[in-house]
């Protein structure tokens, strides 16, 4: 990974130089196809905890249930509405921007509200997840359409805790870090 940063960078550029900078399209896809795995993988274990409950109310043994279509894709997509919205709101990043070293963040502040994240996700659903990743790819200001209606931005951010990082607007619209 340090060398395609050097490479695109310059010779002699580390990771650190990237801190607090606005994420790319590479990176951003990288780490919504994590996502996309852990919402995949976490979808059965969600039926599976339906169905001990459904097991538990009956006193049956559990099993996976057969639900009809309808509430499986309103069960599907309610999981990946908590996932993303929920991780953007708890931590400012899911777990697959924590993989690839980026974070959501508020164009004037640190933290991203619960109104913000959940708007973010609203855009994310009525574009299909396919409208923003176009536009990011297609965009100088590296902002996808629901940056741009949430607010929001996506910063590279290696820093283990949220109080090691202020940002604020720098020049070229970019986030800089803020001295403590």
């Amino acid at each position: 990974m340090t060398d395609l940063v050097s490479e695109r960078l310059g010779p002699g550029t580390d990771l650190d130089s990237l801190q607090g900078r606005r994420a790319g399209f590479v990176t951003r896809a990288a780490a919504f196809l994590i996502d996309f795995l852990v919402v995949v993988a976490g979808y059965p274990g969600i039926m599976w905890g339906i169905g001990v409950l459904i097991g538990l109310v009956r006193f049956e043994q559990p099993q996976y249930p057969e639900l009809p279509n309808g509430l499986e894709v309103s069960i599907s997509a309610a999981w990946t509405w908590c996932y993303f919205a929920g991780s953007w709101y708890a931590v400012g990043r899911t777990v697959g921007q924590a993989v690839m070293g980026v974070r959501v963040v508020g164009r004037r502040r640190f933290r991203v509200g619960l109104v913000r994240s959940l708007l973010r996700t609203w855009v994310m659903f009525l574009t299909l997840f396919v409208v923003g990743p176009v536009w990011l790819l297609l965009s100088a200001s590296r902002l996808a359409i629901h940056d741009r209606v949430a607010g929001t931005q996506v910063i590279y951010d290696r820093s283990r805790k949220r109080s090691d990082l202020r940002v604020g607007i720098g020049p070229g619209r970019t986030v800089r870090p803020q001295p403590k």
